[in-house]
C-alpha cells in the first residue's frame, strides 16, 4: 500500500509542477506582449512562486536566437540533440535536483519541461 501511495504522491508533484510551468509560461507570454521583449529575469514577472512543488527553483534558459537571456543554461535537447523549443526553455529540475541539456540523460528524465514552444508540458522521460 505504501508504494502505491508514494507513486500517487510523486504523480501529484509532477502535476503541480506542470501547472506551475503553464502559469509561468502564460505570465512570460503576457510580459512579452506588453513589453515586446522577454523578461531579463524571472523576478521581472509577477509570480506567486518561483519554486515548484518539490522546492526546486523553476528555470528559464536563454533564447537560441540570443534575443534575451533569463538564465545562463543551455537549451534543452531531444534524443537527436535538437533544441525542444525555439523561443525559450522553461523547466523544473526533478526530484533528484539534477539536470543536463539532453532529456535522454538519466538526470533529466524526472525533469518537468516545457517543449514545442509551449505545446507540451510534462516529464522529460515522456517527451
Amino acid at each position: 500500500m505504501i508504494p502505491a501511495f508514494n507513486k500517487y504522491r510523486d504523480q501529484q508533484r509532477v502535476n503541480i509542477a506542470i501547472n506551475d510551468l503553464r502559469v509561468l509560461d502564460n505570465k512570460i507570454q503576457a510580459y512579452k506582449s506588453s513589453n515586446e521583449t522577454y523578461p531579463s529575469a524571472l523576478t521581472d514577472i509577477p509570480a506567486l512562486s518561483l519554486n515548484d512543488s518539490s522546492g526546486q527553483r523553476l528555470r528559464v534558459s536563454e533564447d537560441r536566437r540570443g534575443r534575451h537571456k533569463v538564465q545562463g543554461h543551455n537549451m534543452r535537447k531531444d534524443k537527436n540533440l535538437v533544441p525542444i523549443n525555439s523561443d525559450f526553455d522553461l523547466y523544473s529540475k526533478g526530484a533528484d535536483g539534477k539536470t543536463v541539456a539532453p532529456l535522454t540523460a538519466p538526470s533529466s528524465q524526472d525533469d518537468v519541461v516545457r517543449a514545442n514552444d509551449g505545446r507540451y508540458f510534462g516529464l522529460g522521460a515522456n517527451y
